[in-house]
């Protein structure tokens, strides 16, 4: 099948050969899309060139052979895939470790080469874009931002990741990657109604139809056919490029990414010359960015810089940014804007009645303590002079029995620093306090916890609950090898922390001129909470695991990063409106109406970085999981679509009110009834405030479909130890 010239005597360079996909197509054979043995594969042609096929598990045709003859042995070809495949080198670590996270087959990798031969900013004539050539509605889906300065379909790593959620939505669909990647190409709907005729045309047989049944009856646009042939080919050359000898290429060094928070309208000029690179290199590494700063919206821009990079940025972007600005002051550029603003009707200032400054939190039962929003509990002492002593204690508690002894107790010194300087001081001791909780209280504490939880699960909910927990605590996660809740005791619905992180007790006393009135903002400032990750971690995406050939219970959930503190009382409504065995929404529907489930249990599970939603059902008689998945969704669908209504909204309100004051009256320590007593107040005193539109967003937020992990298995049977399929 091979031309009978070696691959030897056809030349080997790294020249990057600009031959378009279209160009490499082969005519048509008569038996083109006839199947191959497997076995036989590795006899054809060049004796030896065939060694490795594919890990797609895709079934080998004529066709696919002739192109791997076209990028093997044919010297076009050739020039083609050494040139795609050189290129490819500097983003393929990326994308095969994303693709390693997701568990999906690495050669998928391939993908990339065949639709815009690794060219981040390839654009086709109908207007797809990018290293997977998204068009702009299908980049929307997965929620790649289009706008007059971002183009985020030519976004290494954003594209990547909606091109494997895409994928693996395909896959979740057709259960076969040819089929998959011919939606990939040519749509779901053609591909959908290509097997519909087919299987007029075949009639009833035992076998699946597959892609190789639609293209030997030219079901689908002629592109289609030759683009799986060609992924599996190119997979298959790349396999065997030393028998093709193509392994002796030059290749340019992998990308390695490292992120970087800059404000916006900055220059890319300043943030190279922070990183001293070139503009282009870094244009390379952000080729979504479509001006020549930073673009618009709110908040800073994520630029990705090479992670050898990333400390010398930090060190000097904020200078830098500092002096552009101050130079910019000093020659007047802004004298149009202050001239403007002072024309400007000025905007009403607060009353002194009216500010809302900020207040701590006094402990009723510790006098000159307080209790900061992130847990911390500050002292003060008040004592005259111009130094401020300043300490701290971590006390890890069992949090099982948390009225006994400390199991540990870390001391910071106390150190004098001048009144001046205490706010570098304090800035300090959280930096310290952090590595402390991070290094040491939070693994203790995550490791008892995780013991304990695993002791309680029944063996026939634990596998499914610890594949939905690797799912949405993936690697790099604080959490990652964490086991969620689960369904530990009878209730249709609850909130809970994943961790119970009061049992970490942070206890900071200054000694000085210090007081709540004055200092109440600075104290809030500096110690945040510290147990949040350093950056948010990555959320999960779309993705169905399945534990038995045939699915009957289910467990639906979703992972997003916690909500901001205005809108964490919103998603505590969105969630009780879903679930509550009372009036919500899922236990109506599924449950008493339609009778599909007998069983459903929920969860909210609040954690560093990602919160957790959670859905568990078991179905009423043989109903299948696919008919408790759609009740589940459409009663979902209500209040992601078109939202609560305000009797509802009153109904979740009182419900949250009980349910905080038997929280806070369950209390088992004092360090856990002050963070709950805290957090109602909190709660209730922004209860009333919360508007339908405020739980319209949360409850969207909270169970959206992009970030959806469905796991399925037959209650009935005892669980294997690892899925069928992901």
């Amino acid at each position: 099948m091979l031309p009978q010239a070696a691959p030897s005597e056809l030349p080997v360079s790294n020249k990057d050969e600009d031959i378009s996909t279209e160009a490499l197509y082969l005519s048509d054979g008569g038996d083109d899309y006839r199947l191959l043995d497997p076995d036989s594969v590795r006899e054809l042609g060049v004796d030896g060139v065939v060694t490795s096929l594919s890990d797609l598990n895709i079934p080998v045709t004529k066709r696919t052979m002739r192109y791997v003859a076209q990028f093997g042995a044919d010297e076009k070809g050739r020039k083609s895939f050494i040139s795609r495949f050189s290129r490819g080198n500097r983003y393929r670590a990326f994308i095969e470790r994303e693709l390693l996270e997701a568990g999906m087959p690495q050669d998928l990798v391939w993908v990339a080469a065949i639709e815009s031969g690794f060219r981040p900013q390839a654009a086709s004539p109908k207007g797809a874009m990018g290293l997977f050539q998204f068009m702009p509605e299908t980049g929307a889906q997965y929620g790649l931002l289009l706008s007059n300065t971002v183009d985020e379909r030519r976004s290494i790593p954003k594209a990547t990741r909606a091109a494997i959620a895409h994928l693996e939505t395909l896959y979740e669909h057709y259960g076969a990657w040819d089929l998959s990647l011919a939606a990939y190409n040519c749509g779901q709907g053609r591909v959908d109604a290509a097997l519909e005729k087919a299987a007029q045309i075949i009639g009833e047989r035992e076998d699946p139809i597959l892609f190789h049944d639609l293209a030997e009856r030219k079901l689908l646009p002629r592109e289609t056919l030759d683009y799986v042939p060609m992924i599996q080919a190119f997979a298959i050359v790349a396999h065997n490029r030393a028998q093709l000898e193509l392994d002796s290429l030059t290749l340019p060094e992998p990308m390695s990414f490292g992120e970087v928070a800059v404000p916006l309208g900055t220059p890319l000029a300043t943030v190279a010359l922070a990183a001293d690179i070139s503009i282009s290199d870094l244009r390379e590494y952000n080729p979504d960015l479509l001006s020549d700063t930073t673009g618009d919206g709110e908040g800073d821009t994520i630029l990705l810089v090479p992670a050898e990079r990333l400390s010398r940025v930090a060190a000097a972007l904020p200078s830098l940014l500092y002096g552009a600005a101050a130079k910019k002051s000093a020659s007047g550029e802004d004298a149009d804007e202050e001239e403007a603003e002072a024309d400007a009707e000025p905007e009403p200032t607060p009353s002194e009645s009216e500010a809302q400054p900020t207040v701590l939190h006094a402990l009723a039962n510790r006098p000159g303590a307080f209790l900061l929003s992130s847990g911390v509990v500050v002292v003060l002492v008040h004592e005259p002079g111009t130094q401020v002593k300043v300490s701290a204690t971590v006390a890890l508690r069992d949090w099982s029995k948390p009225d006994k002894t400390p199991l540990s107790t870390h001391v910071i010194e106390e150190r004098g620093v001048p009144l001046k300087k205490l706010s570098l001081e304090l800035k300090k001791l959280q930096r310290d306090l952090v590595t402390q909780a991070r290094s040491v209280s939070a693994p203790k504490l995550y490791a008892s916890v995780q013991a304990a939880r695993r002791k309680r699960y029944d063996p026939a909910e634990r596998l499914p609950f610890e594949l939905l927990s690797n799912k949405v605590f993936r690697l790099g996660h604080p959490l990652h090898g964490s086991l969620l809740v689960g369904p530990t005791r009878n209730s249709a619905d609850r909130i809970v922390s994943v961790e119970p992180f009061w049992a970490v007790e942070t206890t900071v006393t200054l000694k000085g001129n210090v007081s709540a009135e004055k200092h109440a903002e600075l104290l809030e400032e500096v110690f945040v909470d510290p147990m949040a990750p350093r950056r948010l971690p990555r959320l999960p995406e779309a993705a169905h695991v399945r534990l038995a050939p045939v699915g009957k219970d289910l467990l639906l959930g979703w992972g997003t990063h916690p909500f901001a503190a205005g809108e964490e009382v919103a998603a505590d409504l969105a969630f009780a409106l879903a679930c509550n065995d009372r009036f919500g929404r899922l236990p109506s529907l599924v449950v008493r109406d339609r009778k599909v489930a007998k069983s459903l249990s929920c969860g909210l599970e609040k954690s560093p970085g990602t919160i957790v939603a959670w859905v568990r059902a078991a179905p009423q008689g043989d109903e299948p999981a696919t008919t408790l998945e759609r009740s589940v969704l459409e009663a979902l669908v209500g209040l992601t679509g078109l939202g609560p209504n305000e009797d509802e909204i009153d109904t979740a309100r009182d419900y949250l009110r009980a349910d905080w004051a038997r929280r806070v009256s369950a209390a088992k320590s004092e360090p856990e009834r002050r963070v709950l007593e805290r957090d109602q107040e909190r709660t209730l005193s922004q209860l009333d405030d919360i508007s339908r539109d405020a739980v319209l967003n949360a409850s969207r937020k909270l169970f959206a479909t992009k970030r959806r992990v469905l796991i399925t298995w037959d209650g009935t049977q005892p669980l294997p130890e690892k899925p069928l399929s992901d």
